[in-house]
């Protein structure tokens, strides 16, 4: 996930962990797709 608020670091999370805390942290990370 790329963070959109610079005091957060970007986040790498594998797709095979099925991140479940996608829905909270949306206000400061958005997917990135194709990454």
């Amino acid at each position: 996930m790329v963070s959109l608020n610079d005091n957060y670091p970007d986040k790498w999370i594998p797709y095979e962990d099925n991140p479940r805390i996608v829905g909270l942290v949306v206000s400061h990370f958005m997917p990135v797709i194709g990454a």
